[in-house]
């Protein structure tokens, strides 16, 4: 599938958060890399499995009900408008087994975050439905909605790529840690702080 040119910066900000993750990297001519990923030539999720399965020490299968061989699923998502709804959407999960592994991009603020859902939790989302992880319209996220039937994508959250690929286990401290590091530059960024005290 070929990268379409308007989600070319999104891919390629995907691309380059988890780029040191990817075995060889070292190796490669940078100016080489950068001018493929810049031309939509080289296809980012395939690269992002690849990166998440070196990390945790697995290989990569590309099977129907998973993407890696100790059956997790590997997903990117970028936070877009959808409606009135400003939010990332977790696609093509029909049929999947393991749990689901995802990095989301938010745009506004220039934020990842990382997510593992399990598939207890994912299993009752509609055939043809997505998972939605809500953002509020600034760019923040939507911490505490409630939705009816599905759980509340957030509490899925992990706090690092290390969560992600199971190098650490989820740590509630590290996460709201992190979640308070992302309100501070918030509020800076809003100049809602004064730096100088």
């Amino acid at each position: 599938m070929a990268t379409k040119l308007a989600n070319l910066d999104l891919e390629i900000q995907h691309f380059y958060n988890f780029y040191d993750a990817l075995p060889g990297a070292e190796r490669w001519c940078q100016d080489t890399v950068h001018d493929l990923i810049s031309l939509g030539c080289m296809q980012v999720s395939t690269l992002f499995e690849h990166a998440v399965a070196a990390s945790a020490g697995t290989t990569v299968t590309s099977e129907d009900t998973h993407d890696l061989e100790n059956g997790w699923e590997i997903k990117l998502a970028s936070v877009r408008w959808h409606g009135k709804a400003y939010g990332a959407p977790i696609t093509n999960i029909s049929g999947k087994t393991g749990s689901i592994r995802a990095q989301v991009y938010e745009r506004m603020l220039d934020e990842f975050y990382y997510f593992v859902i399990p598939h207890e939790a994912y299993s009752r989302v509609g055939k043809n439905s997505n998972i939605e992880i809500p953002f509020f319209d600034d760019g923040t996220p939507k911490l505490n909605y409630r939705p009816r039937e599905l759980p509340n994508w957030w509490d899925f959250e992990v706090a690092s790529w290390n969560e992600l690929v199971g190098i650490k286990k989820p740590s509630a401290r590290r996460l709201a840690e992190r979640r308070d590091q992302r309100a501070l530059r918030h509020m800076m960024r809003e100049g809602l702080l004064d730096e100088s005290e």
